[in-house]
């Protein structure tokens, strides 16, 4: 098994390419000092930027309350609270001071497996009572939160899905321990799950639309769209 690690793509103080392992399952990222595992030396990365933390295999990055902020595939972060961390996740510390990938080392040759089997047509069939989704022809590996965002689209393809219809039906254990109508899910989150989801289905990518303000769509061109 590969270990799970850190990709420098951009940062003083650090080649581009650069790997940096994460052991003891934490990792505190910010400006080059004695207590940092990662430590770049732009003055626009905070003295303790990022922390990454492993718990059961699982793995998030807090943003610690740093000046110019963390992003994660892009949106922002909240500050303060755990945001999960997937395979190959793009990582952004003070709006481009820095950039990162997070590389799982657990699901590295699962994902290099998932796009040789992403033979793109025309063809796009989706079986919920296996838990499986065929494209091209061929079995695209896919689980967890991701199977489950794809098949809540997918019942209602073609309509607009509301950010909580979607967090009703993707997260429903969180309801179960919370209480109330809706998931406590952040928006970023459901944000950052579609475009893991969108990088999984490779050229259909584009059928999974955004409706701004409102949620996403499933278009699979079979008539107007409408929102639920």
């Amino acid at each position: 098994m590969q270990k799970t690690a850190i990709q420098i793509s951009k940062g003083q103080g650090f080649p581009s390419g650069e790997q940096v392992f994460v052991r003891g399952g934490r990792m505190l990222i910010g400006r080059a000092g004695p207590s940092v595992d990662i430590g770049f030396t732009d003055p626009y990365i905070s003295r303790k930027h990022a922390l990454i933390e492993e718990k059961d295999g699982d793995y998030t990055i807090t943003d610690l309350n740093s000046k110019h902020g963390v992003e994660v595939n892009r949106l922002p972060i909240p500050a303060g609270k755990p945001f999960p961390l997937y395979h190959s996740d793009s990582i952004t510390l003070a709006k481009g001071a820095a950039e990162l990938t997070f590389l799982h080392g657990g699901e590295q040759r699962q994902e290099q497996t998932r796009e040789l089997d992403a033979v793109i047509d025309h063809r796009l069939i989706v079986q919920k009572t296996k838990r499986q989704v065929i494209v091209g022809g061929q079995r695209l590996a896919l689980s967890g939160k991701h199977i489950e965002l794809l098949f809540c689209l997918y019942d209602h393809r073609n309509r607009a899905v509301s950010y909580e219809e979607l967090k009703a039906n993707v997260w429903p254990e969180r309801l179960a321990v919370q209480g109330g109508t809706v998931p406590d899910v952040e928006k970023e989150e459901v944000n950052a799950l579609v475009y893991r989801l969108r990088k999984k289905l490779g050229a259909y990518s584009s059928m999974i639309v955004t409706v701004p303000r409102y949620g996403y769509m499933l278009d699979l061109g079979e008539g107007r769209a409408k929102k639920g």
